[in-house]
């Protein structure tokens, strides 16, 4: 057995000001800790399909699209440097349209473009897996994300952008590499 992994690009997107881009569709996932020793290619796949589409079309700004069911997903987005919404800054325009194409194309009409929320309630977050604590809503990005996206308990979801840069691949790269040496020991 081995590992499939499809192509995670929409290329040849045109945002509402005319910007062509390439949109790379994320998921996250949670690994248990007891597999966290153990060598995992999700780890390092996405930074190998950013950095592979970052050299083949190095004229075309290449975003990632994320769909956060719970705080845990959207700090794993916040990671990534250029990312929106924040709590910190406001959605550029480009991103925002960005955001609602996405947006638009994976949630069709359960997409609200005014919150940025994907209105879904077929799945909802098991209880204790990602609860929201009063400690936990001392981190700014944790209580920017229960504000922006009160129902994520009844499986709504928060849509978020970034932009791949450089900066950010090298950045990532680095983190897989601490990651796996630590894991090791």
């Amino acid at each position: 057995g081995g590992f499939v992994f499809s192509d995670p690009f929409i290329r040849n997107k045109r945002a509402k000001d005319g910007t062509k881009y390439t949109l790379s569709k994320q998921a996250g996932c949670f690994i248990r800790p007891q597999y966290h020793k153990t060598y995992n290619p999700t780890y390092s796949m996405p930074f190998w399909f950013l950095l592979k589409e970052s050299i083949r079309h190095p004229f075309t700004p290449i975003f990632t699209g994320w769909r956060c069911l719970s705080y845990k997903g959207y700090l794993m987005a916040i990671n990534m440097i250029d990312v929106y919404p924040r709590y910190d800054a406001k959605t550029p325009p480009l991103e925002k349209s960005i955001m609602d194409d996405y947006g638009k194309d994976v949630g069709g009409d359960n997409y609200d473009s005014q919150r940025g929320i994907f209105k879904r309630e077929i799945y909802s977050m098991k209880e204790g897996v990602a609860d929201i604590t009063e400690t936990h809503l001392q981190n700014p990005h944790i209580r920017f994300f229960q504000e922006r996206n009160p129902d994520w308990k009844r499986g709504h979801l928060l849509c978020v952008v970034s932009r791949v840069t450089w900066r950010m691949l090298f950045r990532l790269k680095i983190k897989i590499i601490i990651k796996s040496i630590f894991r090791n020991k």
